[in-house]
């Protein structure tokens, strides 16, 4: 499918783990279609789903939205429910929510079977919320698990799978040349274009061939002796309009000043012609429209830009009394003035010849188009720069040349073909070693060759040989000058196309204003003190090349499945980010795991890869796994584990002291003679929370005058009862927005409202002694 890098806005999601008993609404998803039969599970039935060893019911009750869950009842071995809407090796994103029944654990895995799971959730009766990227493999089925033992289940709400768009690139300055590979192209359109690249094209134009054409990559080879094509064309390609213009596209063998007559093209009786004179003839280019000899324009004039053994584009615009000509963006005729009439019929279009076939054209001819209007000198050069591929230097004799057919983005891409084995393009002062780089960019094979992404002779990226767009995102540090687009096969004519490739110094993800919590994550401590080690995991401190600094962590496999290095250091209910390195030994998996809730599984590459997981803490312990139950091992570097703060749009938060961190409620007015006032046992997050107290009148609340009314508002945070007291959230003390229960555990809250009043009231549902508390409380404006 086709994809716009300029059209895409993705957020980070947080992802809803443990004992929540209240739902987060995710942030948008991306705009592409949705693939899952009954996401939503509000049809009636099940039929949508294939299942294996469970029973699949509807359920209706304490649904995440609208009526209906979708439950999975394990009743044999095996226990899943699928539906075959992927296709192998493309990239996907799912969102939704599910959970267990207090013993069966929810997951979406790959076909392989468990360990190779996309997403897993906890045992937990409250909705988890899971969005994960992933890239179908195994075969087509997108798998949801069933239950833990017999008669164990899990449920499933509103789970949306859609193609993966990705994120945007960072604003670092590009540093490929061209790498959209549209630069200067052209939108013109044309009225009808002869394309010579294979001899299926030039038959299905009405083409005759005559002699024995060989083909590039590129276009027809003319041998210059016996070689030329015949099209049948309407009888009115030339005689429709009053203005014409003609560009070709070709690569002569010979020089400007060769010693022969040579024709470019040329039609029937009412003739429209190009041809290259010989020395006798002072080597003019002569001009031909309808029959009349419009110039010979002297060999001075366009000598400087005739270019042997490359690509021309020759431009010829006219009307009568008007005719310009441009060769390779420069123009080399100029209003000149020979009247001349588009009437009379021309039948034939003869191509590398003279009408009947002589004076034959020596070397390739890409493409004839002709289009019924004029152009000017800006279409000249755009046309010309459109089939430029001068910035990119070719390696192994690739040709190396611009497609303007179904390009991923805009109008062009870069086509990378064989001639003798393993051909690629690359620019080669792009990078400096050792530093660190991402591209991203588009790709698609002709379904046999395997296009690959270098920094010298070693492999960043290798894609698929499908012939659909693949997009890939790497990050990577350079160990060669040279950036490289291959494609690798020894087959003739085999090739790979590239369009819209971004190279980009590396801007690391913006780390939150809360401290680094590992100790040691940049590996470059001495030893492995800091470090727990899990499953008999051999921890060691190595050198070999390091993703940065010196040193990296290795993780390796002794005798227990699963190796794991570990910190005690976050809190369960928190919130935190996870970034850093990792790499495999070709078969250990990385992963990065929350006490053994998987957040993050790499690949088996031996080559360094990012991880970028916010997630809601279960326990305290975060893991870095080696997923082996033989001899093998993972290996890291700079990781990197944040609390994360809170997120506000672009209007940003409008509640004063919504933290709860200013060291009173002066920021609150008392409704119900309430008892406001802050405390520090156990907020949320930070040091404070507001708690809001009954002082003798039923449902005591605070509140702050702030909305608009008919304005749109969202409301989150989070909010806990005494056991007694429930949380509760009005507009105005008259619409209510939100109602918790009286847990004394933290409860999240997420509503969308509009406006009726203009006090926003957090109260204590009670009417005895007994309080609430709230904290980390974002309203924002939602247009």
């Amino acid at each position: 499918m086709k994809k716009s890098l300029r059209h895409i806005l993705i957020g980070a999601v947080v992802i809803m783990l443990g004992t929540l008993s209240a739902l987060v609404i995710a942030d948008t998803v991306n705009q592409e279609k949705q693939l899952l039969a009954d996401g939503d599970s509000e049809k009636v039935g099940t039929a949508d789903w294939t299942v294996i060893g469970v029973a699949a019911t509807k359920e209706t009750g304490k649904v995440d939205d609208g009526e209906q869950v979708l439950r999975l009842t394990r009743n044999a071995s095996t226990a899943i429910a699928y539906q075959s809407i992927l296709t192998v090796g493309e990239e996907y994103r799912v969102t939704g929510w599910a959970r267990g029944d207090g013993a069966s654990v929810p997951i979406i895995f790959q076909p392989m079977g468990f360990g190779n799971d996309v997403w897993t959730g906890t045992s937990s009766t409250d909705w988890q919320y899971f969005d994960v990227s992933f890239t179908a493999s195994g075969s087509a089925d997108f798998v949801l698990y069933g239950g833990a033992s017999l008669t164990y289940y899990t449920e499933w709400d509103d789970i949306l799978v859609t193609e993966y768009t990705p994120p945007i690139v960072n604003n670092e300055d590009e540093l490929l040349v061209d790498g959209d590979m549209d630069e200067d192209g052209t939108d013109i359109p044309f009225m009808k274009k002869f394309d010579l690249t294979q001899a299926a094209n030039i038959t299905a134009d009405s083409g005759s061939i005559t002699g024995a054409l060989t083909y590039t990559c590129a276009g027809a080879d003319f041998d210059g002796t016996n070689d030329y094509v015949t099209y049948t064309i309407p009888s009115t390609l030339f005689s429709t309009s009053p203005e014409i213009s003609i560009v070709m596209e070709f690569t002569p063998d010979f020089a400007y000043d060769d010693n022969a007559v040579t024709t470019l093209y040329s039609s029937t009786s009412n003739d429209y012609r190009v041809y290259k004179n010989n020395n006798a003839g002072n080597n003019v280019l002569g001009i031909v429209l309808k029959n009349t000899l419009v110039e010979e324009i002297a060999s001075a004039t366009y000598s400087a830009y005739w270019n042997q053994n490359a690509r021309n584009v020759l431009v010829v615009s006219g009307t009568t009394g008007d005719t310009d000509v441009w060769l390779n963006g420069t123009q080399i005729l100029t209003n000149d003035a020979a009247p001349w009439v588009p009437a009379g019929a021309n039948v034939s279009l003869f191509v590398g010849s003279a009408e009947g076939g002589t004076q034959r054209f020596d070397g390739e001819i890409h493409a004839i188009s002709i289009y019924s209007g004029l152009l000017d000198g800006t279409d000249a050069t755009n046309l010309y720069n459109s089939v430029d591929t001068s910035d990119w230097t070719v390696g192994n004799s690739a040709c190396v040349t611009k497609q303007s057919g179904g390009a991923e983005d805009e109008k062009q891409i870069i086509r990378i073909a064989n001639t003798t084995a393993n051909p690629y393009a690359y620019q080669g002062t792009t990078l400096t070693v050792g530093k660190t780089y991402r591209v991203t960019g588009w790709v698609r094979s002709d379904g046999n060759v395997l296009p690959k992404f270098a920094t010298g002779i070693t492999t960043i990226w290798t894609g698929t040989t499908s012939t659909d767009w693949q997009y890939f995102d790497q990050t990577f540090t350079a160990d060669h000058a040279w950036a490289v687009l291959s494609a690798p096969t020894s087959t003739a004519e085999q090739y790979a196309e590239f369009d819209d490739v971004l190279v980009t110094e590396y801007t690391p993800p913006m780390v939150n204003d809360y401290s680094q919590l590992l100790v040691d994550g940049d590996m470059e401590i001495a030893g492995v003190g800091d470090w727990v080690a899990g499953a008999s995991a051999a921890l060691t401190k190595v050198t070999d090349a390091a993703e940065s600094g010196t040193q990296i962590m290795k993780i390796a496999y002794t005798d227990t499945m699963r190796p794991y290095a570990s910190q005690t250091l976050t809190t369960a209910g928190t919130t935190y980010r996870a970034t850093g390195w990792t790499r495999s030994d070709g078969a250990a998996l990385p992963r990065f795991s929350d006490s053994g809730l998987t957040t993050w599984t790499g690949t088996t590459s031996t080559d360094w890869q990012y991880f970028d997981v916010t997630y809601l803490a279960a326990a305290t312990n975060p893991r870095l796994i080696s997923v082996t139950s033989i001899a093998g091992y993972t290996e890291w570097d700079d990781v990197f584990i944040t609390q994360t703060e809170p997120q506000y749009n672009h209007y940003g938060q409008i509640l004063v002291d919504g933290d709860m961190e200013a060291a009173d409620a002066t920021a609150y007015t008392v409704g119900s003679s309430a008892t406001l006032s802050k405390e520090s046992a156990d907020p949320h997050s930070g040091s404070l929370n507001l708690k809001i107290a009954y002082n003798g009148l039923t449902n005591p609340n605070a509140y702050q005058t702030i909305l608009t009314v008919g304005q749109e508002y969202r409301l989150t945070g989070w909010a806990r009862g005494d056991s007694t007291a429930v949380p509760s959230i009005y507009d105005g003390g008259l619409v209510e927005l939100w109602t918790g229960t009286n847990s004394s555990s933290w409860q999240n809250f997420d509503e969308t409202f509009t406006a009726a009043n203009t006090t926003l009231n957090f109260y204590a549902i009670i009417g005895a002694a007994g309080y609430t508390e709230f904290d980390d409380v974002i309203l924002t404006r939602t247009d």
